[in-house]
């Protein structure tokens, strides 16, 4: 017996898995257990105060110039690992490993695109403000 299908729109029989069908993500984990820790959330604010609730990429990019609201993005503010989990789970809580980005920043960090040396150079810029 046959039945259609609606992931790709052809038939297939009654029981057997559409091949296009997409597995889903397993969630659970250290790393996903993690993200919604009680830890985590106070970690998290805690390198935020330390940064000042400032993109600390932005900060230093623009370093010695006459800063401008739309120079430093206040928004959407994250909290990167600078050595992600899944390479080294035991630096999960090291402020050392932590430093507090932008959206555009963070996902730049994330592709590589701003390299683990330079974020770990800036860690605790600015000193004060």
């Amino acid at each position: 017996m046959l039945k259609s299908c609606n992931i790709c729109g052809g038939m297939h029989k009654v029981g057997v898995r559409c091949p296009q069908k997409k597995f889903a993500k397993k969630s659970g984990g250290d790393e996903d257990s993690f993200r919604s820790s009680k830890l985590w959330q106070n970690k998290r604010e805690e390198i935020k105060q330390r940064d000042k609730y400032l993109c600390v990429y932005c900060l230093k990019k623009h370093e010695g110039k006459q800063l401008s609201k739309d120079m430093i993005n206040y928004r959407a503010l994250s909290v990167h690992h600078i050595i992600p989990l899944c390479e080294d789970y035991d630096k999960r809580l090291d402020n050392g490993n932590l430093i507090t980005l932008c959206r555009a920043c963070h996902e730049e960090a994330e592709q590589g695109k701003i390299s683990r040396d330079t974020l770990r150079q800036m860690i605790g810029y600015p000193p004060s403000l």
